[in-house]
């Protein structure tokens, strides 16, 4: 008998209940998946059938909506415009990702207020920092190269940045309760 978190119980039982809940929350993962992948598809056929092409909008539509639908979508925009695109779906994660990430925290007992807000923020923040870098260290030559050529851009992207650190330190400080100090005459 070995103890796992003060339940005693063989290891055949151990085993047993973590492989069950292994499957459980692949089963769910999965079923995320399979969700968002559909309603990306109609999405995309219904956004083909009003607009008649891929545009910026239903791209980015797309990629809020399923993480590698709208990777893959992103294939029509130019290779600047793309990576910079890219980055900041991978910072925001997409819905498909936020419902999983729900779907298993909620189990756990985790609390995820401002979730969306802060996986927004970080999407936001990754793309800010990519077109810094390549303000910085442009990529490739010609029509297709990756770089940001307007001045200012890096001290915008620091405003930017620091008002998005602010925004983020002024929640944080709201959800922490407050503690008042006892005083103790003695």
């Amino acid at each position: 008998m070995s103890s796992l978190y003060g339940q005693n119980k063989s290891f055949g039982a151990a085993l047993s209940e973590s492989l069950s809940s292994t499957v459980e929350a692949m089963l769910s993962v999965c079923a995320n998946i399979v969700l968002f992948s559909v309603l990306s598809a109609c999405l995309r056929e219904a956004l083909a059938l009003l607009f008649g092409t891929a545009g910026t909008v239903s791209i980015l539509l797309l990629g809020t909506l399923e993480l590698a639908g709208g990777c893959a979508a992103s294939h029509v925009l130019p290779f600047s415009k793309r990576i910079v695109y890219i980055s900041a779906l991978l910072g925001f994660g997409g819905f498909s990702v936020h419902s999983q990430t729900v779907s298993l925290a909620q189990k756990s007992g985790l609390h995820l207020r401002g979730f969306v807000l802060f996986k927004a923020l970080q999407g936001v923040m990754s793309a800010l920092l990519l077109v810094l870098f390549l303000s910085i260290f442009p990529m490739g030559t010609g029509e297709d190269a990756a770089y940001i050529a307007r001045p200012g851009i890096a001290a915008a992207i620091f405003l930017g940045l620091s008002g998005a650190v602010l925004i983020g330190a002024a929640f944080k400080s709201k959800s922490r309760p407050i503690r008042k100090r006892s005083h103790s005459s003695g």
